[in-house]
């Protein structure tokens, strides 16, 4: 059985869409999800707590980290994912929804509340192909060969990723699953509050019809993982910034600007002067400087990674490991061969 074509639909809460065994939550660096956070992630937080927006309102759900960390001697970073299972009667009335896959899409904004995370365009790329191929590899291994998968923009919105970028990055990684052995059926929703087609759509189906062809998809791949030959681009993405991060480094910081800076964040009125500031770099050297505090190697070297120099199989073999999804697959499928003329 062969993947379908990679469809583009629209949903106004993914999370109570009852078209998908499987949907993806696009989340934050804490790995977790709250009533604080905004669009899918708060979504998925009404889903797991049950709450109906009366009466106290529960606490964040915290995703375990420490089994990945185990396994991968380091915590989940940008373009890594967890999951977590829909606790029973949690699901939408009538939905097959089972498993949700609780993904990190690299950061490029520039945000008051947490550290920028320093990724070039090139190696954020690199790091959407990885994050979307990550999700659909593990989202079959938790729904199966044959469940039907729903997933926002990865990448898009806050996270300030140029919007062609997580399309064709989306795309490839569509190509590569399909390549690998991956039968699911995949959607990406994009957000329709009244059910109207989003106006994004036609670039998602025209970067989802120009996805490489099974002949050009080696050379893709080398080319948004290791362009040039050289090594993984991933080997670079650094540990994922959280706002406890920059608040302790803020308040503990000699810096004069260090207290201006909480000052003017924790005053709601001053919030849109601040992110202006931001965005013009007035705060640049000081988080700079508190960025460099902070600075360590890359959690995941990628060091046994022979494939960028090999030929297309070794490459789609290194893709379906553990040393690059951070997951074990139950049973990885082999690709199917291609018909011969």
């Amino acid at each position: 059985m062969a993947a379908g074509p990679l469809a583009i639909t629209s949903s106004a809460d993914l999370s109570l869409d009852k078209r998908f065994d499987v949907i993806v939550n696009s989340v934050s660096p804490e790995f977790a999800s709250s009533s604080s956070d905004s669009g899918i992630n708060l979504a998925v937080w009404r889903t797991l707590t049950g709450y109906s927006g009366e009466g106290d309102k529960p606490p964040a759900v915290r995703y375990d980290t420490s089994a990945f960390a185990a396994a991968n001697g380091a915590r989940p970073t940008y373009g890594d994912v967890l999951w977590s299972d829909v606790p029973e009667g949690r699901a939408p009335e009538g939905s097959a929804l089972r498993y949700i896959v609780h993904a990190l899409a690299p950061d490029r904004s520039n945000r008051p509340k947490r550290l920028p995370s320093g990724l070039s365009k090139e190696e954020a790329f690199a790091c959407l192909v990885a994050v979307y191929f990550r999700v659909l590899w593990q989202a079959t291994a938790k729904g199966g060969a044959g469940c039907s998968i729903g997933m926002p923009p990865l990448g898009a919105g806050v996270f300030a990723n140029d919007a062609a970028d997580v399309q064709r990055a989306c795309a490839l990684a569509h190509a590569a699953y399909c390549a690998t052995g991956g039968t699911a059926s995949v959607s990406v929703a994009l957000w329709s509050p009244d059910g109207s087609e989003p106006k994004d759509t036609g670039e998602w189906r025209a970067a989802a019809a120009a996805a490489p062809a099974p002949a050009a998809l080696g050379a893709a791949l080398r080319d948004a993982l290791a362009p040039g030959g050289g090594p993984l681009l991933l080997s670079r993405v650094p540990a994922a910034h959280t706002t406890d991060e920059l608040t302790e480094l803020l308040e503990k910081s000699a810096d004069p600007k260090a207290a201006e800076f909480l000052a003017i964040r924790a005053d709601k009125e001053q919030a849109k002067a601040l992110k202006a500031q931001m965005a013009d770099g007035t705060w640049a050297p000081l988080l700079s400087s508190l960025g460099e505090s902070v600075a360590a190697p890359p959690p995941f070297a990628y060091e046994a990674c022979p494939a960028m120099d090999a030929g297309e199989p070794a490459l789609l073999g290194f893709l379906r490991s553990q040393a690059f999804l951070h997951f074990e697959l139950p049973c990885a499928a082999e690709p199917e061969p291609e018909p011969s003329s």
